[in-house]
């Protein structure tokens, strides 16, 4: 089986840097409105770089304003947009993804459209995360990639394995990583994930604490050294 792609967040000082090590670019909504992170976007697009759009829920807690993130997606056309959640919050996550898709322009909906989105399954417990992917199916609202946040560990692998059996062909995505040895876990492949734990690693925090995209400075030795042990925990996907 294939490694899953791979994103990492750095400061943005380290963009160009730390988009060698990317299979694709996992951009932050928040910080689209500074016309260098912005212009970076547009310098990735050129090289034909793959773009997931993400809503900030985790940084803001809930997502970013929806008008502005309706104007992000139409000005950028990203390859993957994550649908609206709110951080552990069944509820308002699902009014959230209604008022995404009952607002979205007609035009995403089209079969010529490339753009696929990525709901994103929050709940306070993995019964309430199961819950909200029904709930979404029921809806009929299209989406083509499963979001299973960080905060589901350390039972994510379970919940991995019970959403795939309602999803058919479709991608799960692992947003944030906490710790790279859940990947030892994993005994069925998925399609992505992104992570800020490298970039941390290598700063030396936490990994439940916040990287400062202003002004962190990142150990490039160190960046390696946690990519190395990130990749080492995902070696038995690697093609035989």
């Amino acid at each position: 089986m294939a490694l899953p792609k791979l994103a990492f967040e750095v400061p943005k000082k380290y963009l160009d840097w730390g988009l060698n090590h990317c299979d694709y670019f996992f951009a932050l909504a928040h910080l689209l409105g500074e016309w260098e992170y912005r212009d970076f976007i547009y310098r990735c697009q050129d090289r034909d770089i793959e773009i997931y759009l993400d809503n900030s829920a985790f940084e803001l807690k809930e997502s970013i304003n929806l008008d502005y993130y309706f104007g992000l997606i139409l000005e950028l056309r990203p390859e993957v947009v994550v649908v609206p959640d709110v951080l552990g919050d069944l509820a308002k996550t699902i009014r959230f993804t209604r008022l995404f898709y009952e607002g979205l322009p007609r035009l995403f909906f089209e079969e010529s459209s490339k753009t696929k989105f990525m709901i994103v399954l929050q709940g306070q417990n993995n019964r309430e995360r199961l819950r909200c992917l029904h709930v979404i199916r029921s809806y009929g609202y299209p989406f083509h990639i499963v979001g299973l946040p960080r905060h589901a560990c350390p039972h994510r692998v379970e919940l991995l394995h019970a959403v795939k059996r309602f999803i058919g062909r479709r991608g799960v995505h692992f947003l944030g990583l906490p710790d790279p040895s859940e990947l030892k876990e994993l005994k069925i492949p998925i399609q992505s994930l992104d992570t800020s734990w490298v970039a941390k690693y290598s700063i030396g925090k936490g990994a439940n604490e916040y990287l400062d995209f202003e002004n962190d400075e990142i150990n490039e030795q160190k960046f390696i050294e946690g990519l190395t042990i990130l990749k080492a925990n995902l070696s038995q996907f690697q093609d035989v």
